[in-house]
């Protein structure tokens, strides 16, 4: 008999099965990707020579989505001060870099599409580059800094994450919504946006569509925020830069967005301290996942049990009736 005759009654003939294994049962793990031999590496004959080719490779596929990125960068800064000195006449222009790169990418994407091409470099600037961009802000601070802003913070964050989760929990029994979504969306506003829906998700058990579901709301309402807050935060607090921080810091869902809101507000209004007691602010805020989420998921799991219990039958009952 052939091997492909075989095959379904072999396992150890089928990589899928190999994939499930791992080092701890006595079998590496099966990565395709890892030992796939790259067009042209064939012919070389030293490791050095193949791990050189596989770091051009690597730049050759993140490259087009980064060199996107940075244009859109460069032209967003260089179409802000255009708008606002030239054509409107303004001595310092009015709109933000950031905002206008946001918009050219939503036309590059609506109107011509994003080519797979573009989605692995794309993908490096967001989960990496601007995380670490992000993490730079705290070369700004000093570590007595961070300790005054911390403890000042530190009731308000409590007070909002509070009022967050009571306030999202209630409004779930309200219109319906189902307890583990519920919870996602709690945890993603209350603390850490994308973050903390992701880990409490895992934590939850929840399944791809209620984790997206949640992501999504959680990144709707966090842009609507970052384009609008600045401006609102600057009316209601009357221009006080530790007051709009703390606000930017508690009311913003994640980080990259918050840094975002308080970076538009330090351009509009020319207030560093602003963008400071914001990014630190949220560092306060995302302390609280480790806490809050293990929180959510005892919670979630008593109560899931309490309704398990509720639905079983009893035998005595029903042979009673």
């Amino acid at each position: 008999m052939s091997n492909e005759s075989n095959r379904q009654f072999n396992i150890f003939l089928d990589p899928a099965e190999i994939q499930s294994l791992d080092s701890m049962e006595g079998v590496p793990a099966y990565d395709p990707a890892a030992i796939e031999t790259l067009p042209g590496e064939q012919f070389l004959s030293t490791h050095w020579q193949r791990s050189l080719h596989r770091s051009f490779h690597w730049v050759g596929n993140m490259a087009p989505g980064v060199v996107l990125a940075m244009v859109l960068a460069v032209a967003g800064s260089f179409l802000a001060d255009w708008i606002g000195k030239h054509a409107l006449g303004f001595e310092r222009s009015p709109l933000s870099p950031v905002l206008l790169a946001v918009i050219l990418g939503l036309i590059i994407r609506s109107l011509a599409g994003l080519p797979k091409a573009y989605e692995k470099g794309l993908r490096l600037c967001l989960r990496f580059i601007l995380r670490f961009g992000v993490a730079l802000l705290g070369l700004k601070l000093s570590i007595s800094a961070v300790g005054k802003i911390g403890l000042n913070a530190l009731p308000i964050v409590v007070g909002c994450i509070l009022v967050a989760i009571f306030s999202v929990s209630w409004l779930r029994k309200l219109i319906k919504v189902p307890s583990r979504l519920g919870s996602l969306i709690a945890v993603g506003t209350s603390i850490c946006g994308v973050s903390a829906v992701i880990a409490a998700g895992t934590a939850t058990r929840a399944d791809e569509d209620e984790i997206s579901y949640s992501v999504a709301v959680i990144t709707l309402f966090g842009m609507t925020a970052l384009f609008n807050y600045p401006f609102l935060a600057h009316w209601l607090f009357n221009g006080n830069p530790e007051q709009i921080g703390l606000f930017l810091g508690t009311a913003i869902h994640d980080t990259s967005q918050v840094a975002g809101a308080a970076l538009m507000y330090q351009l509009y209004f020319d207030s560093p301290m602003t963008l400071e007691i914001a990014a630190t602010t949220k560092l306060v805020r995302n302390l609280f996942m480790g806490l809050v989420i293990p929180i959510i998921a005892v919670t979630y799991h008593k109560r899931q049990a309490v309704v398990s219990s509720a639905k079983v039958p009893v035998p005595w009952l029903k042979w009673s009736q």
